[in-house]
Formats: structure tokens, sequence, C-alpha cells
């Protein structure tokens, strides 16, 4: 039996810095949202509150500008896991990083930009405050999302940056960030490079907050439009496995 308890919710992403009390793993939001502009010295400011009026277990989620997630085939990991991780993520990776083993032997992998990574293990520390789980937008996007066995769907949504995603078995296959809605070929692209690159069928798209982007861009490429309410922060309140074997969880740990 998994037993509700209440934590703080903390979103950071380049537009803005919002934390709240969130009850996991219902996925419920409790309170007022607050946000404050991004910036290092607003994140010190919402940690500061966050140390002084909730509760100092905090879930993290890390916007796609400051995160990567990547998905490895079986056939494609070779015998180093942070190697093929490696080649798939933009950045040097050491110590946030993390990748889960699935059922049918692929890894999906994710990792936080370390200059961030390292400023929000300095602040958790003197502030006293504990990192329960970290983990980047889209993978808590992708546990909001239906899974249909087999099939990937798309997901679409804008809050500032446009983040378009693409999951399959609640597993994150790829994303891209947009400073705009992206284009037709833009789409066209991503949805090629996807069912391309992991020979699955995409059947549905999930929008949300994309009140700039054209619809029928979507249909045209063949796919069943659902206008469907995504929010990262609640997606991470409905994570269940934080405790396991190391392979079987994906967290980043903060060491805090």
């Amino acid at each position: 039996m998994i037993f509700s308890k209440r934590c703080t919710i903390l979103f950071i992403s380049k537009e803005k810095i919002r934390w709240a009390p969130g009850q996991v793993p219902s996925g419920k939001i409790l309170g007022e949202v607050k946000e404050v502009a991004w910036s290092e010295e607003n994140l010190h400011v919402a940690l500061k509150d966050i140390a002084s009026n909730l509760s100092k277990r905090v879930r993290i989620v890390i916007g796609e500008e400051f995160a990567y997630a990547a998905y490895l085939k079986k056939d494609e990991q070779g015998s180093d896991i942070r190697s093929a991780a490696q080649s798939r993520i933009p950045e040097k990776i050491t110590d946030g990083w993390d990748t889960q083993m699935k059922a049918d032997g692929d890894i999906q992998a994710m990792a936080i930009q370390e200059g961030l990574f390292a400023s929000l293990k300095k602040l958790f520390r003197e502030m006293r405050l504990k990192a329960e789980v970290i983990e980047t937008e889209s993978v808590a996007l992708s546990r909001m999302l239906p899974a249909k066995k087999g099939e990937a769907v798309i997901f679409a949504k804008q809050d500032g940056k446009f983040l378009l995603g693409a999951a399959r078995d609640s597993a994150v296959l790829a994303t891209e960030v947009f400073s705009s809605p992206p284009s037709t070929e833009d789409f066209r692209k991503f949805t090629e490079y996807v069912s391309g690159r992991y020979g699955v069928a995409i059947g549905q798209m999930f929008v949300t907050n994309s009140e700039n982007c054209d619809r029928e861009v979507f249909r045209s490429l063949g796919l069943i439009i659902s206008e469907t309410p995504l929010d990262p922060m609640e997606g991470i309140c409905k994570k269940k496995d934080i405790r396991g074997r190391d392979a079987d969880v994906l967290n980043i740990a903060l060491g805090s």
C-alpha cells in the first residue's frame, strides 16, 4: 500500500521558478503556487521561502532548457552506460544524471546542466532542505499521458518556450525546445525522426497551453488531437518509484 504524504514541489525553468505544497503520489497541488522570474538570486529567494514555510522535503522538476532526456535502445548501449548516455546528451555529465533500465532492456537517461545542479546542491545543503526527487520536465509530463502499448504519442506544451516531446509507455523518446511555436516542417521532421529511429507508430498528439499553435498542423500529419492539461508539477507529484534498486529508479540524487 502506498501512503500519501505532503512535500514541496519546485519547478525551475528559464522563464519562471514555481513552488507549492503537494500531496504525493496522488498528484495534487494543495495550495497557492508561488512564482518568480528565473534568476540565481530568485532561486535563493524561493528556497528560503520553502525552508521557512513549507515542507523541507522537496520534489524538483527541471525545465528542458536546463535538462536533457534520452532513450537508449538495447542494441546501442555498449558496455559503458555513461558513455552511451553521454553520446546522446550535448553536455559533459558528471554528477547530475541517472538512468533507468526498462523491462525490455532499453534505458531511459536524463541529465541536468552541471551549473544549475551545483547551485542546487550548494543551496539545499545551506538551507537544510532534502531533495527527494529530481527529474526533467519531459519525464514529469510523460507520467500524465495515457499509455498505449507499443504506440508513441507526441506532446506539446507552451510555457514561455515551446516544448515538443515524444513518449512511449511512459518513457521519453525525444524532446526539442523552441523559442516560438514550431512550423509544420519542424513537426514533420520531429515525428519522422521519432518513428524512424524507434520504429513506432505515432497516433495521437496531446496539447496544452499552446494557443499560438495551429492544430491543423498536427492534423495534417495524421495525428488525433487531444487538449489535455499537462503540468510538470502535478506530474512529479504522481511519481511513486523513489525507492528500490538504483537501476530501476529514475531519480537524480542531489546528495543533500
